[in-house]
């Protein structure tokens, strides 16, 4: 799947550059503002907002060779023990349609922020 939205994505699945023309898509947000989290439905996990809005710090630091050499069938490959700047995923409100895939990457330092960068909390297991 290309997209977390399927195999493609469209104003009434993700708020990104540019706006839904008409009153009937869900993104009625211009390219300097994320829209309010649940704005968009949930994916097949239960996941709202995972295409477009902010792009999401992952935990991996950046090295620009973490793929090369890959080949198919490997999954969740992880970068560098240590580094100097972490690896942010997906698009943003801002962005182009071709870097709202959970594929897409680019570097950053942890103390460089901006109102197009967010996180995603994660519970691994339900507390009983």
């Amino acid at each position: 799947v290309a997209f977390p939205t399927g195999a493609s994505v469209d104003h009434d699945g993700a708020n990104y550059h540019g706006k839904g023309k008409t009153k009937t898509l869900r993104d009625q947000w211009d390219e300097t503002t994320s829209a309010p989290v649940g704005s968009f439905e949930a994916n097949g996990w239960g996941l709202s907002d995972t295409a477009g809005n902010v792009r999401e710090w992952v935990m991996d630091w950046f090295d620009p060779a973490a793929y090369a050499g890959r080949v198919n069938g490997v999954t969740d490959p992880t970068g560098p023990a240590s580094g100097v700047e972490r690896v942010l995923r997906g698009g943003d409100f801002a962005s182009a349609e071709r870097t709202l895939r959970s594929s897409s990457r680019e570097s950053r330092e942890p103390s460089k922020i901006d109102n197009r960068s967010g996180f995603r909390c994660v519970v691994l297991e339900w507390p009983k």
